[in-house]
């Protein structure tokens, strides 16, 4: 895998790397939403975090292409929506996903007086 940073669309500057078939966990590359990205893919992602890209099929030479050149196979990947969770491992205790629409749980208040009031409904 090599990275490669250049200018890319919007002005931005970007990372690429591919990810190959053999990166990927056996049982991954067997479910079904892999089935168009088993030969692998590239991913583009802008360095300050805000958008990330994904290109599939990939020639398999892009790495020699000048940034010029993967600057337009970063314009015409598909772009990657951010996700929903949290990756696995970065909740902290206490935290809970909440559905959109609906309110997260009521926390307790506390009055001057030390004691806690919960709040009405």
């Amino acid at each position: 895998m090599a990275l490669r940073e250049f200018d890319g669309p919007g002005g931005h500057r970007w990372k690429a790397w591919d990810v190959t078939a053999g990166q990927i966990h056996p049982k991954t590359r067997a479910e079904d939403y892999m089935r168009d990205l088993a030969d692998g893919w590239i991913v583009f992602e802008r360095v300050d975090g805000e958008e990330k890209r994904r290109l599939c099929p990939y020639p398999a030479d892009w790495q020699s292409w000048s940034d010029d050149e993967v600057a337009a196979l970063c314009a015409r990947a598909e772009i990657v929506t951010r996700r929903l969770t949290p990756p696995l491992g970065s909740w902290k205790i206490g935290d809970a996903p909440v559905a959109p629409g609906r309110p997260s749980a009521p926390k307790s208040s506390s009055r001057d007086d030390g004691s806690s009031e919960r709040p009405r409904r």
